[in-house]
């Protein structure tokens, strides 16, 4: 039985020793009369030559598929496995906006500046728009690297305001209500302008893709909802890419999620709940999450356009309290 370099890791054809030690630790392989190496392959004969099957052909040839110091097959010829972290790219987490809360929709968001608030008390001053961006809040994972190019700035008579600090109790001139787009002045502005600069969501579009020269593979991603979860309407992830650059469309049908049933269909089981818990920053729902883990990986590169946008139908937030994708990803330069 002649087994060519080209099978060996590299190129690199074994000693005859190491050759027969790998093969003696096989119990299923025929009794050995001789091995010989050289630069073109291993030359095996066995005792029994006309004897051996071509289950016990194909074995031997997996064991031998190795290099000198790794292989890759066990004494039964089965595939050895090692699990470590890869050693090239950034790992890089994503996570979406909150399906539930459309403060967090920044994605598609329009920006207004120098808006007139109108008030009928010179405390309470209303916007045009609800839904005002919130980045300050811990609503986005790691949303310290968005926030800059959403947050509100308050102005009276033209001077910057001080919007009270998150959770705080005490300081700042004004707080915030997000959803309605209101600012609650703690002292009466009466005879003075208010203007502000905010983002107002403007859909429900998430967009993953990777940075300018970039490549992104995806191999693993969760979903995450609350225990009080309304799916009020049908949600889509779907693959676009340059058609005509910088023009983008997509690339296959849309994967639609029209039931809670359908996320489960897919994922690979769930974890255990995480109960409500942690106070004033904490939760009160308790938290379920169902793991997707891909049988091939998910390769986004910035040089065709390749990206996963993800919308629900009608724009319309879900009900309940909580619910996110989270897509664990490894960044390449391309």
């Amino acid at each position: 039985m002649f087994v060519s370099a080209e099978y060996f890791r590299g190129g690199a054809v074994p000693d005859a020793g190491i050759i027969l030690t790998w093969l003696s630790s096989f119990e299923k392989c025929p009794a050995l009369a001789s091995v010989s190496v050289d630069s073109t392959g291993a030359t095996l004969e066995f005792v029994d030559e006309e004897g051996i099957t071509e289950q016990q052909r194909a074995c031997v040839l997996r064991i031998l598929i190795s290099n000198a110091t790794a292989p890759m097959f066990d004494s039964e010829g089965r595939d050895r496995v090692s699990v470590e972290p890869r050693s090239t790219g950034s790992g890089l987490v994503i996570v979406s906006h909150n399906w539930c809360d459309p403060t967090s929709w920044y994605t598609e968001s329009e920006r207004i500046t120098g808006e007139v608030l109108t008030t009928s008390d010179s405390l309470v001053f209303d916007s045009a728009y609800g839904n005002w961006i919130d980045l300050t809040h811990g609503k986005i994972y790691r949303e310290n690297l968005l926030a800059p190019s959403y947050v509100p700035v308050v102005y009276i008579d033209g001077a910057a305001a001080d919007e009270r600090l998150p959770w705080a109790s005490s300081g700042g001139d004004y707080s915030i209500n997000y959803a309605t787009g209101a600012v609650t002045f703690f002292a009466s502005q009466v005879g003075k302008v208010i203007t502000a600069d905010y983002s107002h969501e403007d859909g429900s579009l998430f967009i993953v893709s990777p940075a300018a020269g970039k490549r992104l593979w995806i191999e693993y991603s969760e979903v995450q909802f609350s225990k009080d979860i309304d799916i009020n309407a049908a949600i889509n992830f779907q693959p676009w890419a340059y058609y005509v650059p910088p023009a983008k469309g997509p690339a296959s049908n849309p994967t639609t999620y029209v039931t809670l049933d359908n996320f489960i269909e897919e994922a690979n089981g769930s974890y255990p709940a995480i109960p409500a818990m942690g106070g004033t920053r904490g939760f009160l729902q308790d938290r379920l999450t169902f793991p997707f883990k891909y049988q091939t990986l998910k390769d986004l590169r910035s040089s065709i356009g390749v990206e996963i946008r993800v919308w629900i139908d009608g724009d319309a937030p879900y009900g309940g309290e909580y619910a996110t994708a989270t897509f664990y990803a490894t960044s390449f330069t391309e």
